[in-house]
């Protein structure tokens, strides 16, 4: 079981202890549960709380770098990934887990395996993990590496009533635009949304753009 607020995973709940400044007339316990560090896995026994350190003390940082030779900056990235889609009191939750939005098997819990997949393409300190179709999950397939402004221009890029991104509803009909350099593209009608969203798809597809798509043109 992960604890979203940190980057140890509880493994068990253990009994609970007494605290260390107790009253002895009214002694008081702690809960305590057994954790797993992300980082270099080391296994430990710590009080539960809602706010855990994002290591068991081995990410220090250095510069840029921590103990063990990776980015500080990288870990954050996953240990932010993690958080917003599964800890209901982050600030992001909402646009994340709320609506579904999941980290894959393969990295949820594994971030020795995330961070060889992002140094084997592309990381660098600039640059933030992306979800190229923004409907999608945080998973190898679905993500990248991009800049600040190229991510929040995506994340701008909120899905309308329509139901798609890029398309929107024009008297009896649907069309799809697209924003290129802060200017706004026809680029057709078609009787439903969906065909509209193809065809925005496709656009962004075949001009090699770096706006996430609604996953509905399948190439043919």
């Amino acid at each position: 079981m992960r604890d979203a607020n940190a980057g140890l995973e509880l493994l068990e709940k253990l009994d609970r202890r007494p605290s260390g400044n107790q009253n002895v007339e009214n002694p008081q316990k702690i809960r305590y549960g057994l954790y797993r560090c992300i980082p270099c896995g080391k296994v430990l026994e710590k009080p539960m709380s809602n706010r855990l350190p994002q290591s068991c003390g081995c990410v220090k940082t250095r510069g840029k770098r921590g103990e063990f030779g990776f980015s500080v900056g990288l870990y954050n990235s996953y240990q932010h990934m993690i958080t917003r889609c599964y800890n209901k009191s982050d600030n992001r939750y909402h646009m994340y887990g709320a609506k579904g939005i999941t980290v894959c098997d393969e990295w949820n819990g594994y971030w020795k395996v995330f961070q060889k997949w992002a140094m084997a393409n592309g990381w660098k300190e600039h640059l933030t993990i992306d979800r190229i179709d923004g409907r999608g999950n945080y998973e190898p397939t679905n993500c990248r590496w991009a800049t600040r402004s190229t991510q929040a221009q995506n994340t701008n890029r909120k899905v309308g009533a329509s139901g798609y991104r890029g398309v929107y509803k024009h008297k009896n009909k649907f069309a799809a635009y697209i924003g290129i350099n802060s200017k706004r593209k026809y680029l057709g009608s078609r009787a439903t949304a969906l065909e509209c969203a193809v065809i925005y798809d496709k656009y962004v597809i075949d001009n090699n753009l770096d706006h996430n798509t609604n996953g509905v043109y399948n190439g043919l």
